[in-house]
């Protein structure tokens, strides 16, 4: 998926996007001088699963426990003044036996949602993505 987006959008396109490559501060301030102090490597730091730099879009994709994923993703996502839009893309686990949580519980959670709503404060929406909304169907 992630070739076929590139192939489609081109250079615009970033997979797996070092957070904070070639980052500027987010909110400009005459208090703050760039040059001291701030030396960030971002070969260290992770990556966005897709970045759209034209857009500020920033695709994340969450396989596994998205709970989990979703406080990592948003630090990412505020971390790195290139983004202004994150959408968290998920799949539900809510199967038998499952331990992991998924697109429902982050959806129902007040928790959640108040993270989501704080994030504009700093000029960032966040969208969550279900990844198989008719397995949620049946729910």
């Amino acid at each position: 998926m992630q070739e076929h987006l590139k192939d489609k959008f081109g250079e615009r396109l970033s997979i797996e996007a070092p957070v904070a490559e070639g980052m500027t501060l987010r909110f400009a301030s005459d208090k703050v001088n760039i040059e001291e102090g701030i030396n960030i490597d971002s070969n260290k730091l992770q990556a966005f699963d897709i970045l759209d730099t034209e857009t500020g879009t920033a695709f994340e994709i969450s396989l596994s426990d998205a709970f989990a994923e979703f406080f990592k993703d948003v630090l990412k996502a505020l971390l790195d003044s290139r983004v202004k839009t994150l959408y968290i893309c998920m799949r539900n686990h809510s199967y038998k036996g499952s331990k992991k949580s998924g697109y429902l519980k982050l959806r129902d959670s007040s928790m959640v949602q108040q993270y989501i709503g704080l994030a504009k404060l700093y000029k960032l929406d966040i969208f969550l993505v279900d990844l198989f909304p008719k397995c949620n169907e049946i729910l």
